[in-house]
């Protein structure tokens, strides 16, 4: 069957669902304590907004599998307003949306969900491509019961905030929301049905899965040039035919790969082939880091060196922190901090805290 979790984990890793439908059980590392701590924090804002509704709802969390899917249907019949925790299906896709909204167009499926409902910078939001997916399976469902007419669901994010996701709106040049999930769909059904091979790639989110060390031990057999800093899978996988592996790359000669202002490789211009390989040469001859043009740093009676550190559950950031130099007398070095005693928005206009050495800067963090 094709899931909701299964699109959202070949959303982040297109290799992840591989390794949970053809893998060893038993090569999988314990599960991250943050993901632990993650899926501790989604459950509880789940039961803190399901708790909060006024409106009256279908709750069908108490069931399972067979007889959540009769009861979901039995309800969605009988047109209730609202219903929790159902659980819907339609050929090889099954879904379990947390909530069921019964709309002029049909049951419209939401999802609560502990994090934002956008991702990006303030004046270019953009919808979530993972929990898109994941609404896009049920509304398939929905269509495919004829319960829906309309391609859109909605999240109820950490803001306390509806965020609507329009599916067949475009989304700039990528096209729309639905056709990313139609490629989804297709990759997971060739993968599930053991007709497309996928290959792991070294990123950012590899360090809190359970596959983590599986992964890296093969990546590190094959010298994958993912190992790489900045070069992901969409760039290896354009270069692989030609540098299949770290050594091969840093021994080849690129000048024959370069045109002008192009590569022969797509979305890798000229610089950037020559930065990656010189990192495979460092890697492949364990060389070191080295200055590409003289370094002058300008002299200041006073230097501020700056950092911050925020919440990782919360959109917060709870310390300013700076390391005060007096005429680069690492003597004179102290810590001046701007903190936040408690985890709201008011407290972080609290004032800051007597300045201290650096040494004890340090052991406090």
């Amino acid at each position: 069957m094709i899931t909701a979790s299964l699109l959202y984990d070949l959303v982040v890793c297109p290799h992840r669902p591989t390794m949970e439908l053809r893998a060893d059980p038993a090569d999988r590392d314990p599960t991250h304590p943050f993901v632990e701590l993650l899926w501790e924090r989604g459950n509880a804002y789940e039961a803190k907004v399901i708790a909060g509704l006024s409106a009256p709802f279908v709750d069908l969390s108490a069931y399972e599998t067979d007889e959540k899917e009769r009861r979901t249907a039995e309800a969605m019949d009988a047109g209730a307003p609202l219903i929790y925790a159902g659980r819907i299906r339609a050929a090889d896709l099954l879904g379990v949306p947390d909530l069921l909204r019964r709309e002029p167009c049909g049951y419209v499926p939401g999802d609560s969900k502990s994090g934002a409902g956008e991702e990006g910078p303030e004046d270019d939001r953009k919808l979530k491509a993972h929990y898109a997916v994941q609404l896009a399976l049920y509304v398939d469902i929905l269509e495919r019961q004829g319960r829906l007419s309309e391609r859109r669901g909605f999240v109820w994010d950490r803001h306390g905030e509806e965020v609507p996701y329009d599916l067949a709106a475009p989304q700039g040049k990528r096209g729309t929301l639905w056709q990313d999930y139609e490629k989804a769909l297709a990759l997971a059904r060739g993968i599930a049905a053991g007709t497309t091979e996928t290959r792991p790639a070294y990123a950012a989110p590899c360090k809190l899965c359970h596959w983590y060390s599986s992964c890296t031990t093969r990546l590190k057999r094959e010298d994958d040039l993912t190992l790489l800093p900045e070069l992901g899978r969409e760039k290896r996988d354009a270069l692989c035919g030609t540098f299949p592996t770290v050594k091969a790359f840093a021994a080849a000669e690129t000048a024959p790969h370069i045109h002008k202002k192009k590569t022969a490789f797509p979305g890798i211009g000229p610089d950037t082939l020559r930065k990656l390989q010189a990192r495979a040469k460092l890697r492949a001859g364990g060389g070191r880091p080295y200055a590409r043009a003289p370094l002058a740093f300008p002299g200041h009676a006073r230097e501020l060196f700056f950092d911050v550190e925020t919440h990782p559950m919360l959109d917060l950031c709870y310390l300013h922190g700076f390391v005060v130099r007096e005429n680069r007398d690492n003597a004179t070095e102290r810590c001046v901090q701007f903190s936040a005693d408690e985890p709201t928005p008011e407290a972080h206009l609290a004032r800051p805290a007597p300045a201290r050495k650096h040494s004890d800067c340090d052991r406090s963090a």
